[in-house]
């Protein structure tokens, strides 16, 4: 007898029995359909890998369709990259000027003697347009011209190689040498219109190399360079010849950014062959009031003849929120064959007041002033007043000296008022006393209106 048949005769083997079998009834399935879960979970595997790739292939797909540049506004059209390392934007200025000019009998007189005469009148003062950017990071570019004379003169074109060494940047092209805080002050950042009468001793823009940088913590700037001296095109030949500048500026007192003290100084020697010294009543429109027609060796009315010409100029600036005001002083010994080295020198003391609150930006890299922006623009969804400024000044140009013959002596008395209507826009009036001494005065008004996006 089999023990299964003892086990199915006995009433317990019975009821095992039945347990047996109706344990297998139930599980029967779920062992049936072990197989076939298990076949079902590599197709789902299959399945997820397969929506992976095919997701990674929507993923290339849609990264070679993105546009390879992103397009914005930030004060200016800007172009740049997907990772942000290489930026162009496209800048411009735009200022057109009505002026009016008058004259006492004596100076009127004067200045029709040398062939000019002082005329009202309406002028595009720049029309400038700008690409400028940055290539992989550290590579800077900037080409800018300048329309208002009737051809397209060079002002700012240059390549550099910017945070060498760390925090040191090198141009190399057509700039503005580092001389100077109102130099180096953009146009549509000054307080008055035009710079001061001091500014006819100053280099403006030439072609060279200059190294630019920062140290304790950009509380001290400071910049240097060998220049070519060039036309309006950076072009310069032989009579042009070279010349050196350096400046540097600290920042002794900064509680804030818009209360500081600033000072600086700057030099330059100049070795061209000849220099040009004259000057207008701060007024682009005006015609030259002095000059150093008469120079020992003079070349032309306006060019001296120098084996070479060494400036020195020292700055200073204060920001104390709405208020700030600003001096200079610069002087110029001329090393001129024939003469026992004339010294010719001017200087300016001017301030501004916010009568809306607002202060002018203060760069530590460049050690100057920026630009404005209102608290609240007009016409706007903000529905405010722009920014309103009060300014003055006070400067002076001297080029008399013993060996010179009718160089002149200026000086201008400056007030304007400015309406920042929003950070690009721009209308400004100045009125000008300017004093020729032993000559006569003149009173000149300008209004402008200018657009820098």
């Amino acid at each position: 007898m089999s023990a299964m048949t003892c086990i199915s005769k006995c009433p317990r083997g019975r009821r095992l029995t039945a347990i047996l079998l109706a344990s297998a009834v139930f599980f029967a399935p779920s062992l049936l359909h072990a197989d076939e879960n298990r076949t079902d979970d590599l197709s789902l595997q299959e399945e997820i890998e397969s929506l992976r790739e095919r997701i990674d292939a929507l993923e290339k797909v849609k990264k070679s369709n993105e546009p390879p540049l992103v397009v914005s506004w930030d004060g200016g059209l800007r172009f740049s990259s997907m990772d942000g390392s290489s930026v162009a934007e496209i800048k411009g200025k735009l200022q057109t000027d009505w002026f009016f000019q008058s004259g006492s009998r004596d100076l009127d007189r004067f200045v029709e003697a040398q062939g000019n005469d002082l005329h009202d009148g309406v002028e595009f003062r720049r029309t400038r347009l700008t690409l400028q950017g940055r290539i992989r990071e550290r590579f800077l570019y900037k080409a800018a011209y300048e329309f208002s004379g009737g051809d397209a003169a060079f002002k700012d074109v240059y390549v550099g190689i910017d945070s060498l060494n760390g925090n040191i940047l090198l141009k190399i092209g057509h700039f503005r040498e580092p001389v100077s805080l109102e130099a180096n002050t953009g146009e549509h950042s000054l307080r008055l219109m035009e710079r001061s009468l001091m500014q006819n001793l100053t280099p403006s823009r030439n072609t060279g190399v200059g190294l630019f940088g920062t140290a304790l913590e950009e509380r001290l700037s400071w910049g240097t360079g060998i220049f070519w001296n060039t036309d309006d095109y950076g072009a310069g030949g032989e009579d042009g010849g070279l010349s050196a500048s350096a400046r540097i500026t600290g920042l002794p007192w900064c509680s804030r950014e818009d209360r500081l003290l600033h000072l600086g100084v700057s030099a330059s020697r100049r070795g061209e062959d000849s220099i040009v010294f004259a000057a207008d009543p701060e007024m682009h429109a005006a015609p030259d009031f002095i000059d150093t027609d008469g120079f020992v060796g003079g070349l032309s009315p306006h060019a001296v003849r120098m084996d070479a010409a060494d400036l020195l100029g020292c700055e200073t600036a204060l920001a104390l929120g709405p208020l700030s005001l600003q001096s200079e002083y610069l002087c110029a010994r001329v090393d001129a064959p024939g003469s026992s080295d004339p010294f010719v020198w001017g200087g300016y003391i001017e301030g501004g007041y916010f009568l809306t609150g607002e202060q002018r930006r203060y760069s530590r890299k460049r050690g100057a002033f920026g630009g404005v922006t209102p608290r609240s623009s007009c016409f706007s969804d903000e529905g405010g007043l722009g920014a309103w400024e009060v300014t003055a000044r006070f400067s002076r140009l001297d080029l008399d000296d013993p060996d010179m013959m009718n160089g002149g002596e200026m000086v201008d008395y400056s007030t304007g008022i400015n309406w920042f209507v929003n950070p690009s826009v721009r209308v400004s009036a100045n009125y000008i006393h300017s004093h020729l001494e032993h000559v006569g005065s003149a009173r000149l008004f300008v209004l402008r209106f200018a657009l820098s996006f």
